[in-house]
């Protein structure tokens, strides 16, 4: 059960520091493999959890909880991140669209042609 336990911690150690680089660095692949492995590490140890085993553990325990909040507050800013580039993105298409209405040989682009 330690060892699940101590897979579970080095899994969430390893997805912190994915997650707190720069959001183009962290492949999303990576980032859902080291969830994946420390969810099935996580499940592994509950599943050999027996009553009595908080005390024994509990530095564990609390440091699997302490590196959940982390976890939670770094894939809220790595999220946050992203929406922002998202916008980004969204606002240049824009402005790409904006440019080629204006420069485009139809109705509205003869209207706003000043050469005439």
């Amino acid at each position: 059960m330690r060892a699940a336990y101590d897979e579970a911690l080095a899994a969430g150690a390893e997805l912190l520091d994915l997650l707190r680089a720069p959001a183009a660095e962290a492949p999303a692949e990576r980032i859902q493999q080291l969830v994946d492995r420390r969810d099935a590490a996580v499940r592994a140890a509950v599943a050999l959890f027996r009553p009595g085993d908080q005390e024994a553990l509990r530095d564990v325990l609390e440091a699997l909880v302490a590196q959940q909040r982390a976890l939670e507050d770094a894939l809220d800013r790595a999220m946050g991140e992203l929406r922002r580039r998202l916008q980004e993105v969204e606002a240049v298409k824009a402005t790409a669209r904006r440019s080629r209405q204006v420069m485009d040989a139809g109705r509205r682009g003869r209207l706003l042609d000043q050469r005439r």
